[in-house]
């Protein structure tokens, strides 16, 4: 589900729910027709199924919060690990220094470009470059801190590692999605939910259809934000990269490759 466009999941949520208030209506007043009067236990039978659907609702829509602000900060977090590696260069031997920013500067290219794709294919080339870099870095590092054998180079290195490991974190988060099933099981219980709701209606002859209608939207809404949260790097509510935005723009204005150029 995660890779389907969602404006293609309303409208099929569109489509079932409105065929099932209807077909509940339909044998709701088809009873009505043949009983007379309404069904008393229909009412708390409705109750049941809206409150459990609440319920998931409010379980699911806090998984999918909390993935959403452990994504926030998972990008807050590398930029500032960047950042610090950046810094932390000026403390390298010269004959390393101008490779090692030129690096740094590309890598931080690649993390925005992962920000702003949504195709796999670019996503894992983007990926794979990102480790390039980062193991060329690494190489440049540890050689220069064998052969020198300083804090320095331990103190970058440290850096170096922090930085790395928070890109493997940022993978992970991201990764992280509200289990399918549980949202199935959500589409479900809305399912039950409109087609009791119908059944109702059609025991009492009346679609109260402003009403009806307006529950089986806020539904579809909600389940749409739901899923929304849960893609970072797709759809209207996404984790942005401000932090990262602002990192490429404090580097582009104060680089030392630049100023010495």
């Amino acid at each position: 589900m995660y890779y389907v466009d969602e404006w293609i999941i309303a409208l099929v949520l569109v489509i079932i729910l409105t065929i099932f208030f209807e077909l509940g209506y339909f044998l709701g007043f088809k009873r009505f027709v043949r009983k007379g009067g309404k069904d008393e236990d229909i009412g708390a039978i409705q109750g049941g199924i809206l409150g459990l659907l609440g319920i998931m609702f409010a379980f699911t829509f806090s998984m999918a919060a909390s993935r959403f602000d452990s994504r926030k900060i998972a990008v807050l977090k590398e930029s500032n690990a960047i950042g610090t590696t950046y810094l932390r260069v000026s403390v390298l031997p010269d004959s390393i220094k101008p490779e090692i920013y030129a690096l740094l500067e590309k890598y931080v290219e690649y993390r925005l470009k992962y920000d702003r794709t949504t195709d796999r294919n670019k996503m894992n080339a983007i990926i794979d470059s990102s480790e390039i870099v980062q193991l060329k870095i690494w190489r440049m590092a540890s050689k220069n801190a064998v052969l020198n054998n300083d804090w320095n180079s331990s103190l970058f290195l440290s850096t170096l590692n922090e930085m790395i490991d928070l890109s493997a974190e940022r993978y992970a988060v991201q990764l992280n999605h509200v289990p399918e099933i549980i949202l199935y099981l959500m589409i479900l219980l809305a399912t039950i939910s409109t087609f009791t709701l119908g059944f109702g209606c059609g025991l009492e002859k009346n679609r109260k259809f402003i009403f009806s209608y307006s529950l089986v939207v806020l539904m579809i809404l909600v389940l749409m934000v739901i899923i929304d949260l849960d893609r970072p790097l797709r759809g209207i509510i996404r984790v942005g990269d401000k932090s990262l935005l602002d990192l490429d723009q404090s580097i582009e204005k104060y680089s030392p490759l630049k100023a010495k150029g």
